[in-house]
């Protein structure tokens, strides 16, 4: 298995500054799934089960987290318009 890659410098703070102002419980997941790593060196499953997320969802939030940083954390939402065959102005 490779070695984890380390998180940005300062990360272990700001994830406890979030972890008091957060309101979501998703967000509130995530936001310790990140925590658990930088703090503690702690593995995807080990947290997964610590949190109550599956595996892969912590591994795809490490990545994110170190690709996009805090954005990372707040998501996407679920809706769209992905299947849009006509402009707004046609329909």
């Amino acid at each position: 298995m490779r070695p984890q890659k380390p998180f940005p410098p300062g990360t272990t703070e700001r994830m406890e500054q979030l972890l008091k102002t957060t309101r979501s419980l998703d967000e509130y997941r995530h936001i310790q799934g990140i925590y658990f790593r930088a703090k503690y060196g702690l593995n995807a499953e080990r947290i997964a089960d610590m949190v109550g997320l599956h595996v892969q969802t912590v591994r795809n939030l490490h990545s994110a987290y170190l690709r996009d940083g805090e954005a990372a954390l707040h998501g996407q939402g679920a809706g769209g318009r992905r299947q849009a065959l006509l402009s707004l102005e046609e329909e």
